[in-house]
């Protein structure tokens, strides 16, 4: 009967419609796609690829641009004066449902966003922890290799004819090195070390 009194645009509506209502499954898959494939990612310790990660963001980029063009073309018909007012009030209606599906959609693609944040985050953080105990090696160990240079010399060292140099020596690396390290484990030197500026290229 609405088919009959509406002519072609109660049809135009039904159209529309049941595209509309096609990608409320589609977009719900998505959802649970990446909630899943966050808790992957996060299971391996980050070490999962995020190559299918990346392959959903694009397939929501995708499913936008579709949904846009449903868009100017729902809000093209309701915006012509011919359509009759019934068949405006279910237009509309399609539009605020094409409107939800976009905000999901975008909400999605932020999720996915903030996943790659966090995967970015975690290699960052193993990357200052590295970078603090290549700093502490270098710190604890690079004066001891220049006082082992000095003494290695070929030449007359005063203390080389002292009876205990020897031990002398070892004792007080021993004691520099658990100095030095004590040091750089209970100060601040790690925050220093891994919130240094970056260059940017």
């Amino acid at each position: 009967t609405r088919l009959r009194e509406s002519n072609a645009q109660y049809l135009t509506y039904i159209m529309l419609d049941t595209i509309v209502d096609s990608a409320r499954p589609l977009v719900r898959a998505f959802r649970i796609a990446v909630l899943l494939e966050r808790k992957k990612i996060r299971d391996s310790r980050y070490s999962r690829p995020l190559r299918f990660l990346n392959l959903i963001r694009h397939d929501l980029l995708h499913i936008a641009r579709v949904c846009k063009h449903v868009m100017r073309l729902v809000t093209t018909i309701i915006e012509d004066d011919k359509v009759l007012a019934k068949v405006l009030f279910y237009l509309r209606d399609v539009r605020d449902d094409l409107n939800d599906i976009e905000e999901d959609l975008a909400m999605i693609f932020d999720e996915c966003s903030a996943i790659q944040t966090e995967v970015e985050k975690f290699f960052q953080s193993k990357l200052d922890k590295t970078l603090f105990i290549l700093t502490v090696i270098t710190a604890i160990f690079l004066p001891l290799q220049f006082l082992t240079g000095v003494f290695g010399m070929n030449l007359h060292i005063p203390e080389s004819n002292y009876k205990y140099a020897y031990h002398i020596f070892w004792v007080s690396s021993a004691v520099y090195i658990i100095s030095a390290f004590l040091f750089l484990r209970f100060s601040n030197m790690q925050k220093f070390i891994t919130n240094a500026p970056q260059s940017t290229h």
